[in-house]
């Protein structure tokens, strides 16, 4: 019988799920020096490519759905300076002796609570009664503020501002053991050199996230031992930020205090430092310090590493709650960060705000103000409010410093 030499048939197809490069390859038939009955045969055996192409497709589809399971997304509240002046204080006094201020938060709690992760600047200290509770110019507020803060849904504060040092370096340590005992995270002040040489790093969800604080200064207060506040110095911030890196970190946020007091707009230093964190790294910068809300801004920056992505900063994230009853000084936001992470990295998916005021109105049968934060929506709501002027005001000054032409960057919705 007459021998036919058959050449290897190979088929080989790979295709990109997801665009995650993940290759599948499926092999054809191999046949070498059959005859011609066994090439009939094999004819015959072989698959047909219409019958290869939808397995192939079967294939593809449930990969995709896996592959969508495998993607994350978090969602990272952000509001700015947390103070507590002295008519605070009073407000929150009970007939008992304690305190709560509990109610200061009521209306934002919802908002906060739904977030993966909240955060905010702490600028004030808890330093315990008997260094005196105290507002402007030396923070030190009662100790279940912490608790409050946390009940209200935030996971984090930063501590490194200019009031990190109001009760001097003892205020740092107890400041940090009534976080602790509210079980609020905190970076930014350190009661110790081996504590300040860690990196704040939290899986969120399976993204995780490094959270870093530095400040300009501390009012003139000399720093007693270095390691206690983070200041705003280049080559220590390069330095953690490498170790957030090697830490396997997805996004490293950092809070920083800077800037000039109630000026409603960044100024070049602030921009300078920005463009060295983006360079170096980070991913979102977190201003405050100047009481009024600044900029946003979301831009694509290649850094050090090679990687291109959008980056986002907030020159100033304003008062969350304070006692500065002035245009512009009684505005705050609550920044919505969703971040997404997937087989091709980890980015910024869209960041939505909702402004905020702190109401103020003295309560004549108790004898002293009270004070809310309250969300705004838009130019309607609380239109039957005493205030509803002022959160008027409001609304319009903070969507206007907050407006961007970047579709990523948007005022929420109420829901």
């Amino acid at each position: 019988m007459r021998k036919k030499l058959i050449s290897v048939v190979v088929l080989t197809m790979l295709l990109s799920v997801a665009d995650c490069s993940k290759n599948i390859a499926v092999q054809g038939l191999t046949l070498v020096n059959k005859s011609d009955a066994q090439v009939s045969e094999a004819k015959e055996s072989m698959p047909n490519l219409n019958s290869i192409a939808q397995e192939i497709n079967e294939i593809n589809s449930e990969q995709i759905i896996e592959e969508k399971q495998e993607e994350k997304t978090i969602t990272i509240a952000s509001v700015g300076d947390i103070m507590m002046h002295d008519a605070q204080i009073k407000s929150g006094a009970l007939s008992n002796g304690n305190y709560d201020y509990s109610r200061m938060f009521k209306s934002i709690k919802p908002y906060i609570e739904k977030a993966d992760f909240a955060l905010g600047n702490l600028e004030t200290t808890f330093s315990g009664k008997e260094k005196s509770y105290t507002g402007y110019p030396q923070f030190n507020s009662p100790e279940i503020l912490a608790q409050n803060i946390r009940d209200a849904g935030f996971d984090l504060v930063t501590t490194a501002n200019n009031h990190s040092l109001d009760r001097r370096f003892y205020g740092i340590e107890k400041t940090i053991e009534n976080l602790d005992k509210a079980g609020l995270l905190h970076t930014g002040t350190f009661k110790t050199k081996e504590d300040s040489q860690g990196i704040l790093i939290e899986d969120i969800k399976g993204i995780k996230v490094a959270f870093l604080a530095y400040t300009y200064g501390t009012n003139g207060i000399t720093v007693p031992e270095k390691f206690a506040v983070n200041l705003i110095d280049r080559s220590k911030m390069l330095e953690e930020i490498k170790k957030a890196k090697y830490l396997k970190a997805d996004i490293v946020i950092a809070s920083v205090h800077f800037g000039i007091e109630y000026v409603t707009k960044q100024n070049k230093t602030q921009e300078d430092i920005v463009n060295f964190l983006f360079n170096s790294g980070v991913d979102i910068v977190l201003g405050s310090h100047p009481h009024v809300l600044q900029p946003a801004v979301m831009k694509s920056v290649k850094d050090i590493y090679g990687i291109e992505k959008d980056r986002f900063v907030i020159y100033s994230q304003g008062n969350i709650l304070a006692n500065m009853p002035e245009r512009y000084k009684d505005s705050g936001v609550i920044l919505n960060l969703e971040i997404k992470k997937n087989c091709n990295g980890t980015v910024i998916e869209k960041v939505e705000y909702i402004p905020t005021v702190v109401d103020a109105y003295y309560n004549s049968e108790a004898k002293k103000t009270t004070f809310e934060i309250l969300p705004i929506f838009s130019q309607e709501d609380y239109s039957k409010h005493i205030q509803n002027a002022v959160i008027r005001q409001s609304f319009k000054d903070s969507t206007a410093i907050l407006q961007s032409t970047n579709p990523k960057i948007a005022l929420k919705t109420k829901e």
